[in-house]
């Protein structure tokens, strides 16, 4: 069996001991580490940075398209309140347009022969066609009917022309469909006599 003395010069522990070169080499290693972690840093705040300018034009983009938005709300509703001004006016031009067919109408037209409108009417018939109302005014004739052709409308209305006291130009022709009777319902509006 071999025994190993410890208390010999080559056994007993040497203190560890930094030379210089040990030093330089920490701290190199130091500022190589330094140096990557503030090029790491930076190229985060590089990347941070062209998030926020991207993000920035992105805002500064939907800003844009926003204003185009409200500047075309803004537009239709100009529009909206211009389009119902020149429907006002159009009904006003129409309502006087009328006050001036009336004013230019001659005085013999305003002497009107009820009878020989009715007289003409009765004579003016089409099959499958009748009036439910006559109103009949100094300067103008409605009628209002029914049929169970809708295509003889027109063929009775140009038989209104035959007689000169048929002979009207009607401002509005309204058709409807009356489900429940089985039948059409059609109304002659403001027929005032023509020069034809």
């Amino acid at each position: 069996m071999q025994t190993i003395n410890f208390y010999l010069d080559s056994y007993k522990p040497v203190p560890l001991s930094f030379d210089s070169r040990f030093a330089l080499l920490s701290v190199v290693l130091c500022l190589f580490g330094i140096m990557i972690l503030g090029w790491i840093e930076s190229s985060q705040v590089d990347s941070l940075q062209q998030r926020l300018a991207e993000r920035k034009s992105q805002l500064n983009s939907q800003q844009q398209q926003l204003a185009l938005v409200t500047k075309k709300l803004r537009d239709r509703s100009q529009i909206k309140g211009l389009q119902s001004q020149l429907n006002k006016n159009q009904a006003e031009l129409a309502s006087y347009r009328k006050i001036l067919n009336l004013v230019n109408t001659p005085l013999y037209l305003v002497s009107v022969n009820f009878s020989q409108i009715l007289k003409d009417l009765s004579e003016q018939t089409i099959d499958s066609v009748w009036l439910t109302k006559i109103d009949i005014q100094t300067q103008s004739l409605s009628l209002s009917g029914a049929t169970t052709k809708p295509k003889s409308i027109p063929d009775y209305v140009d038989k209104l022309k035959n007689s000169d006291s048929l002979k009207r130009h009607f401002d509005e022709l309204k058709i409807e469909r009356n489900e429940e009777k089985q039948l059409v319902e059609f109304q002659l509006i403001n027929g005032r006599l023509t020069s034809e």
